[in-house]
């Protein structure tokens, strides 16, 4: 999944520009954003480097993870920062919550 959505990254567009940093990042910004027509490549564009990368580090420590079940492989995933952990892990912080909020 991250390779189809590489172009959408601001990181790896900057490899490949030559010049001044701030106007690099000012034209790629501007003509990225204005060039992606449909609503969904906007929305992956915002969330590719701004939403995802501000939850991984902040987000989710302030706000906690919220997790999904992978139907794929036997575990849970945070669908604000990706991050992936084990069913038995998912179970043992769930159970320990219920227990914190019980007491």
């Amino acid at each position: 999944m991250g390779a189809s959505r590489e172009s959408y990254k601001i990181s790896s567009r900057l490899k490949y520009y030559s010049g001044n940093y701030f106007w690099r990042l000012k034209f790629i910004i501007i003509f990225t954003f204005q060039s992606l027509v449909n609503k969904r490549d906007r929305q992956l564009f915002l969330k590719d480097n701004f939403y995802t990368p501000f939850n991984k580090k902040y987000g989710c420590k302030l706000f906690g993870h919220k997790y999904r079940e992978e139907y794929e492989d036997d575990g849970y995933f945070c669908t604000k920062c990706y991050k992936s952990i084990s069913s038995k892990e998912f179970l043992n912080n769930t159970r320990t919550k219920k227990i914190k909020s019980i007491l």
